[in-house]
């Protein structure tokens, strides 16, 4: 269901549940992505919200189609799936560029820079890789190990990129105890730059924190949690200029 000209109007299409949504940067386009429970459909659909009509499938993955994402200029389309695979579209075409493989467990979340020349792609089991989009070679993987008192580590749970895409920004899920930690990788090499503790109010489900995101100006970072709190993180826009000179 999506709102269409002050109405809500149904666009119907997929045969199983959809479980991630992106708009196409010039907003004339929505992207979805279904799981196929049963295998008989994990396919990405290209809507045109202009004629409400469906413009494209895109089929390749054969789990979950987890997360989305598209490069600044739209041309690229980059998508991630249970089935430990990354793949990159053009979006002019339709067609299927490349398929990144080396994840060892289900992709939960992808990015690509500015300059569409790195993918960026987390995984189960707290990795996170780098890939070289037009050779489609892996050229970093960064595996958490953060320390806990209280079980085995901290657990990845989502990331983004910063606004000019040369930070990953992520926030891992400790003991409930402890809380969580907002990280802050360089994409260029992969070094850590910043760590910060995310406390939370009380103890409640296992993995609380469940989304992160940025504003365009790279000003706020927000992080969810399923305990219903809402963190807000401010003047991060200056903290990543400066890390950039």
């Amino acid at each position: 269901m999506v709102i269409l000209k002050e109405k809500y109007e149904e666009i119907n299409g997929h045969e199983d549940a959809i479980n991630s949504l992106i708009f196409a940067p010039d907003s004339n386009y929505l992207i979805s992505g279904s799981i196929g429970f049963d295998m008989s459909e994990c396919a990405i659909k290209v809507w045109d919200l202009d004629t409400r009509k469906l413009k494209r499938t895109l089929s390749s993955h054969w789990e979950e189609i987890s997360s989305l994402a598209f490069s600044r200029d739209g041309h690229y389309l980059i998508s991630g799936a249970f089935d430990k695979t990354v793949n990159i579209w053009n979006t002019i075409t339709g067609k299927l560029i490349n398929t990144l493989v080396g994840h060892r467990r289900p992709v939960i979340g992808v990015g690509i820079t500015n300059d569409k020349k790195k993918v960026i792609s987390a995984s189960f089991g707290n990795v996170i890789k780098i890939w070289d989009v037009d050779s489609g070679n892996e050229i970093k993987e960064i595996s958490i190990e953060e320390e806990s008192d209280w079980r085995e580590g901290f657990d990845l749970i989502s990331f983004v990129l910063s606004p000019n895409t040369k930070f990953i920004i992520g926030v891992l899920q400790g003991g409930l105890q402890e809380g969580g930690l907002l990280k802050i990788w360089r994409v260029s090499d992969g070094t850590v730059v910043q760590t910060l503790p995310i406390q939370q109010g009380f103890p409640g489900y296992c993995e609380e924190l469940n989304e992160i995101t940025i504003s365009r100006d790279g000003a706020f970072i927000i992080t969810a949690s399923r305990e219903r709190m809402v963190k807000v993180w401010v003047e991060f826009s200056y903290f990543f200029y400066s890390l950039s000179q």
